[in-house]
């Protein structure tokens, strides 16, 4: 299940809760969603750049629209071309910012149809915001213009599922366990 907070912090707004989502459903989806249609596999919308949403509210509709799209199998891939590429050498000015999972079935362009440019995304296990991570946001918020900060979450995280169970685990992965088993506490383990 997607999970959002949501409230406003100066000028961003961050994003209600959102749909559920499940492995299941992502792999149903993601396939019709970016290879048919189109020639060479794309659904773009002309490759061409729309006019980015200007306020919080017109970016979490952007938003809304995409996901809505993206369930209903009809992505459009929108600034997925080599020209927009090229065309954002020049700088970035992405309307959204994210703080989302690592875990690979959450691709947050793919779930909100959009391309590139169009979203700041920091991605972590277990959606730890770290001062690294912060510093990110604040990146794409306060220096790149982003309208909303969206806080995506799921079902069936690892990190967090490894966190509760406590057990040992390879490498610096426990390194995530420190700033997790406080969620996991508060929850009384139902995550």
């Amino acid at each position: 299940m997607a999970a959002v907070i949501a409230r406003r912090i100066g000028s961003s707004l961050i994003a209600p809760q959102a749909k559920p989502l499940t492995a299941a459903f992502l792999a149903k989806q993601a396939a019709p969603a970016l290879f048919s249609g189109h020639p060479n596999g794309c659904r773009c919308a002309l490759h061409t750049r729309t006019a980015p949403p200007a306020t919080p509210d017109e970016a979490l509709e952007t938003l809304r629209a995409g996901n809505s799209r993206f369930i209903e199998g009809n992505a459009t891939a929108p600034n997925r071309d080599l020209n927009t590429v090229k065309e954002l050498a020049k700088g970035q000015k992405p309307f959204a910012a994210f703080l989302s999972c690592a875990d690979s079935r959450v691709p947050v362009e793919i779930l909100f149809d959009q391309g590139f440019g169009d979203v700041f995304v920091t991605r972590v296990a277990g959606n730890i915001a770290t001062p690294e991570i912060i510093g990110s946001l604040e990146f794409g918020t306060a220096v790149l213009g982003a309208k909303v900060l969206y806080v995506l979450g799921h079902s069936a995280c690892g990190a967090v599922a490894a966190t509760a169970a406590g057990g040992s685990v390879p490498g610096v992965i426990s390194s995530l366990y420190y700033h997790i088993k406080p969620a996991v506490r508060t929850s009384g383990g139902d995550v």
